[in-house]
Formats: C-alpha cells, sequence, structure tokens
C-alpha cells in the first residue's frame, strides 16, 4: 500500500524537478508585455507555465533572418520591419496582417528595403526544436 502511494508522488517530484531544469523560463519574457495583459500572461504563467515557456521559446526561435537571394525562394509575401535587428515576432503578427505560418512549410517573407527574408520555421519543425530543448 505504501508502494502505491510513494509511486505517484514519485512521479510529481520527477516532473517537478525536469520542469526545474528547463533552460527556458516559466515567467514571461518582457517583450510579450508588450503585445499581451499582465493579468493574462499572469494567469497563464501561474496555471500553465509550459505555455508561457513556448511563447518566450517563440519570440526568437519561431523565425529566423536570412539573405534574400534572387530566384532561391518562393516568397509568400513582402512585410514591413522598422529594426530587423529588434524584432518582437508576436508584435509584427498582431501589426501585419499577410504575416502567417504554415503547418506543413516554411513561409517566407522578404522585408521591404532590405535585401533580407523572415522565415518562419513550420509548425512541426517549432514544436521538434521546443520539445527538444526542453528536454536539454
Amino acid at each position: 500500500m505504501l508502494r502505491l502511494l510513494l509511486l505517484p508522488l514519485s512521479g510529481l517530484l520527477l516532473a517537478l524537478t525536469v520542469s526545474a531544469q528547463s533552460p527556458i523560463p516559466t515567467q514571461p519574457d518582457e517583450r510579450l508585455y508588450e503585445v499581451f495583459e499582465a493579468d493574462y500572461l499572469q494567469r497563464i504563467a501561474d496555471n500553465f507555465p509550459q505555455q508561457i515557456q513556448r511563447m518566450n521559446y517563440y519570440l526568437d526561435h519561431a523565425w529566423y533572418i536570412s539573405d534574400f537571394v534572387e530566384g532561391k525562394h518562393r516568397l509568400d509575401g513582402e512585410i514591413d520591419v522598422e529594426d530587423v535587428s529588434n524584432i518582437n515576432i508576436y508584435e509584427l503578427e498582431k501589426t501585419t496582417s499577410s504575416l502567417k505560418r504554415s503547418v506543413e512549410r516554411r513561409m517566407i517573407y522578404r522585408i521591404k528595403g532590405t535585401n533580407k527574408l523572415l522565415i518562419y520555421y513550420h509548425t512541426g519543425e517549432f514544436l521538434r526544436r521546443f520539445r527538444k530543448i526542453q528536454a536539454e
């Protein structure tokens, strides 16, 4: 009987240990407050810390910047970006209606006035990368 009680408790302790060791913070990144209300983020942090981890990771890892090479990429559109070196992807998504992600393929957008591209990882790629970093 004691053994049956200890098994779920040890599982809970293991889950807490794994969660505590994750390299992704469970508190909202400051950039999230530029797009989401503080009480909304706090409710998520309190109830669904893994969701905050995913949101934090998404800020810098759902996309990347690459050089534009004529004829090399199939473009999905063109977007305005004020500062290519300082992108808040959630803010950009909120203000740019043409910016979309895909479940199946990378989406590629030319950044107006530059020879740069913003490339989204497709959802499967993003989630695989997120799970891998969580497991480290």
